[in-house]
């Protein structure tokens, strides 16, 4: 009897889960390879709903992650890798997502004017030369945070943090806190009660 409450409870933790997860709010992360950083994003997009993260690496190299920070999270996502820019943006500009580079420009906007209860993916550049300039050329936007101190940046993954903190507030205030399809989240939850 209490193996089969215990089931129970997993089971609607899991669906609780699947409920605030978001299919259409994705993050690009393009050559991001501090194991820290990378890890750190990992744990604050599942805590706000990322089901989603597509990885670029050119170099013949997989992400690296800490498990004492992800706590496991990474598990429970959606992780696709890629070789480049293109690969992973395209399908998604295609689907119809508008997509945000992080980056300072002549066009860049404040993040707080970029609507982000429409289908989009964020691009987060390394910890050394940002996003790439074809990864912006591509992008619709190109978002910057403001800075009120003397640093010109902050950490890319406090950087994240920051935007989906505000894409997550924006899509609750239009009643969105979830939207994966149920044949998706029938699909993952198959999935996840396996682990």
């Amino acid at each position: 009897m209490a193996e089969n409450f215990r089931t129970k409870d997993r089971e609607d933790r899991l669906r609780s889960v699947l409920d605030n997860r978001y299919a259409d709010l994705q993050l690009i992360l393009e050559e991001i390879h501090n194991t820290h950083n990378i890890s750190a994003i990992l744990r604050t997009a599942d805590g706000l709903g990322v089901q989603n993260i597509n990885l670029i690496y050119t170099a013949e190299e997989s992400f690296r992650i800490n498990p004492l920070i992800t706590k496991g999270v990474h598990k429970w996502m959606n992780i696709n890798q890629f070789e480049t820019v293109k690969q992973a943006v395209l399908p998604l500009k295609e689907a119809g997502y508008k997509i945000y580079s992080t980056g300072f420009s002549k066009d860049s906007v404040p993040f707080l004017e970029v609507d982000f209860t429409l289908p989009c993916a964020i691009i987060l550049g390394n910890e050394h030369e940002g996003v790439s300039d074809f990864a912006k050329s591509i992008s619709d936007k190109t978002i910057y945070l403001p800075m009120f101190g003397f640093s010109q940046s902050f950490n890319v993954s406090v950087a994240n943090a920051i935007i989906l903190s505000e894409a997550r507030r924006q899509r609750i205030i239009k009643g969105n806190s979830g939207n994966i399809p149920e044949e998706m989240k029938e699909e993952i939850f198959q999935k996840w009660i396996k682990l």
